[in-house]
C-alpha cells in the first residue's frame, strides 16, 4: 500500500501505475527503471521534508515564495534554498490584512513590502515601517539614483505641510507617530528642517547643528505648528507653551517616545535621540551622508 506522505505522492503513484501496466504490454524495462528510480528520489525528498510537513508546514524555495507566517531553517530536505514555510492560521491571516491596510504606510510609501524577516529579500529590511511584531519588518529595494545603499527618502503624510520631507528608513515609524499626534490634537505639523548634509550652512535655524546632529542621518526634524485658521505657533510659543493645540502635540510626541528639542532650548525640534549611541550613529552617519549626497536638503 501507498504510504500516505501527500496528495502528490499519490498522484504520482497513480501515473506510475498506469505507465508501468503501458510498459508491460509494450516490453519495455526501461521505462520501468526510470519510473523506479524517479519514485524513490520523489520518495526520498518527501520522507526528508517531514520534520516540516509534521508541524503543518511547506517546504519551497524562500527565493521565489512569500511565506506570510515565516521561514524555518533546517526542516527540509535539499539545498539551503528550501525551506520550511510555517502554517498561517485564519487568525494570522486576519492580522496580515488588517496591518496590510492600517499599518504598513510607511514602508509601501517607500517602495517596499511587509513581510516576515525570514523571508527573501532583494535589498535590505528596515524596522519600525510596518505593523505587527518586531520580525515584521519593510523590505526596501536598493538606494536608486546612484545612491546604492541610501536610506534617506522622501516622505508625506496628511498631517505635515511646509517644506518637503526626507528622512531615513528607520525614522520613518517616528514620523508616523508625529502625524497621528497631529491629527490627535487638531493640528498640521510645519515643516522647516528635515535631512541635512554634513558642513551645509543652514539658514534660520534656532542652533546651528552639531557634528552629531540627528538631522545628519535623517533622524529629526524641525517645525512649527499650524493652527485650524493657518496661523502659526513658531518657536517662541512652543518654548513659552502659549497655545493649547500645541501643549497637546507635544504632550503626544513626548508620550510616543520622542524629545521634544524644548528640553535643550531647541523648541521646534524633534528626533529619536539616535545620536545617543554614538558608534552606531557615526556607522549611520557615514553611509547615508556619502550614499544620499542626491538627496535634496529642506
Amino acid at each position: 500500500m501507498l504510504p500516505k506522505y501527500s496528495t502528490n505522492l499519490r498522484l504520482l503513484w497513480s501515473h506510475i501505475a498506469f505507465i508501468e501496466q503501458t510498459s508491460k504490454r509494450g516490453g519495455s524495462q526501461g521505462i520501468k527503471m526510470i519510473l523506479a528510480l524517479v519514485l524513490a528520489s520523489f520518495l526520498a525528498v518527501v520522507s526528508g521534508d517531514s520534520a516540516c510537513t509534521n508541524i503543518g508546514g511547506s517546504c519551497l524555495d524562500w527565493r521565489y515564495y512569500k511565506c506570510t507566517a515565516g521561514y524555518e531553517t533546517g526542516l527540509c530536505s535539499g539545498d539551503s534554498n528550501r525551506r520550511c514555510c510555517k502554517s498561517c492560521s485564519s487568525s494570522c491571516l486576519s492580522d496580515e490584512n488588517y496591518w496590510s491596510s492600517n499599518s504598513d504606510g510607511s514602508c509601501t510609501g517607500a517602495g517596499g513590502e511587509c513581510k516576515d524577516d525570514s523571508n527573501y529579500c532583494n535589498g535590505h529590511y528596515a524596522s519600525s515601517m510596518c505593523g505587527g511584531p518586531s520580525d515584521r519588518r519593510c523590505c526596501l529595494p536598493h538606494g536608486t539614483g546612484g545612491g546604492g545603499s541610501c536610506t534617506v527618502r522622501a516622505y508625506h503624510n496628511n498631517n505635515f505641510v511646509g517644506d518637503p520631507i526626507h528622512v531615513e528608513d528607520g525614522f520613518r515609524g517616528a514620523m508616523d507617530s508625529i502625524n497621528s499626534a497631529a491629527g490627535r490634537c487638531g493640528v498640521k505639523v510645519y515643516i522647516t528642517h528635515s535631512w541635512r548634509k554634513l558642513g551645509a550652512v543652514i539658514g534660520g535655524a534656532i542652533v546651528q547643528p552639531a557634528s552629531n546632529s540627528n538631522h545628519l542621518v535623517g533622524h529629526a526634524i524641525d517645525m512649527n505648528i499650524q493652527r485650524s485658521d493657518g496661523s502659526l505657533c513658531n518657536g517662541d510659543c512652543l518654548q513659552g507653551q502659549w497655545d493649547n493645540a500645541a501643549n497637546c502635540f507635544l504632550d503626544e510626541v513626548i508620550a510616543a517616545g520622542l524629545t521634544w528639542g524644548g528640553v535643550f532650548n531647541d523648541p521646534v525640534h524633534i528626533d529619536d535621540r539616535y545620536n545617543t549611541n554614538l558608534n552606531r550613529y557615526y556607522a549611520l552617519r557615514d553611509v547615508v551622508q556619502a550614499a544620499c549626497s542626491h538627496v535634496p536638503m529642506t
